[in-house]
């Protein structure tokens, strides 16, 4: 069954890219920068129907794994052996707030504009054919972490984000118990640490900042604020504590201990952010690829602002880091 995955994104800017699976073209849509992308693939599913949300899932997650980089306003079209996949778009059966990303053409326009890097456009093709070919088991098993990678990727703060990529974890080793999934994933290959840390040459060390005053928070149960009370010396310690303190962070947002919207926590939620996208992307690359991937920089540079001269005002731009 030939499937092929059609998106559309404002906001992204590309140079064209044409693999053997994926290509890339740029558009402008509204004044504003976006792309085209067409994701193939031949496969022994049977249904259309699971082929399509199949594919669409793979489609939306790879992206966003490799991106994280909001495309809430994106356009996913699926054919199946050459015929659109039924879809509807009746506006009476959304919720109301979803109203509000329409506009002209049927979305909002971006306000801002992330140039997209040739790495990327390779590293998506090849977790997308890695993907689409994996076995049935090993496909089902990811397709909710992607799931999750596009509902992070998605959301527009921190804490949403560190929600949707612990449960990604979650469901990539299900029926653990917190303590016991936090170690499969630090102690899953003698790499771990010798590969993560020099990755999270950031959020890590960031993380580990926050150990004295998580220690002596007693909301946290014995076990955690006893991991968090020696110094960690090796680099298997260190990148096992920062684990756990983002686990922590997680569980302060997830029961209430932190709102939201709190400014003062945002720094926090945002370096357990950082590191949970890298233990996602970890996982899904040793499960695909059996091997973890070369480090890679998605996001180039990005724009903010109004974006055409016509609007009047000059935008901003901001380099974003590596997303290895």
């Amino acid at each position: 069954m030939k499937v092929k995955a059609l998106l559309t994104v404002p906001g992204c800017k590309v140079e064209p890219y044409f693999g053997d699976d994926v290509s890339f073209q740029p558009i402008v849509l509204d004044d504003v920068d976006g792309f085209e992308a067409e994701l193939s693939a031949v496969t022994n599913w049977r249904s259309p129907g699971v082929t399509a949300d199949r594919a669409g899932v793979v489609a939306l997650g790879v992206v966003d794994l490799v991106l994280r980089w909001p495309v809430f306003s994106a356009w996913l079209n699926i054919e199946i052996n050459g015929q659109e996949a039924r879809q509807s778009r009746d506006v009476s059966r959304w919720q109301s707030y979803e109203l509000l990303e329409t506009a002209i053409g049927g979305h909002r326009p971006a306000r801002s504009v992330a140039t997209i890097s040739g790495d990327a456009q390779q590293r998506i093709e090849q977790l997308w054919r890695a993907t689409m070919h994996a076995p049935l088991p090993i496909l089902e098993h990811l397709l909710g972490p992607l799931a999750l990678a596009s509902s992070a990727a998605t959301a527009t703060n921190p804490y949403d984000r560190v929600m949707s990529l612990w449960s990604g974890l979650e469901l990539l080793y299900p029926g653990m118990h917190d303590r016991k999934l936090i170690e499969a994933v630090v102690r899953r290959d003698a790499s771990f640490a010798d590969l993560e840390e020099p990755r999270g040459a950031k959020s890590c060390p960031q993380l580990l900042r926050y150990r004295n005053t998580l220690a002596r928070d007693p909301w946290f149960r014995p076990w955690l604020r006893t991991a968090f009370q020696t110094k960690p010396s090796t680099g298997a310690e260190r990148v096992e504590v920062a684990t756990l303190i983002a686990y922590a962070i997680r569980c302060k947002i997830a029961h209430g201990q932190w709102a939201r919207f709190r400014d003062d926590r945002r720094v926090e939620a945002g370096a357990a952010e950082r590191w949970l996208w890298q233990l996602l992307e970890r996982e899904m690359e040793l499960r695909l690829m059996g091997a973890r991937l070369v480090p890679i920089r998605a996001i180039e540079r990005t724009l903010f602002g109004r974006l055409t001269r016509d609007h009047g005002t000059a935008p901003t731009s901001r380099d974003q880091q590596p997303a290895g």
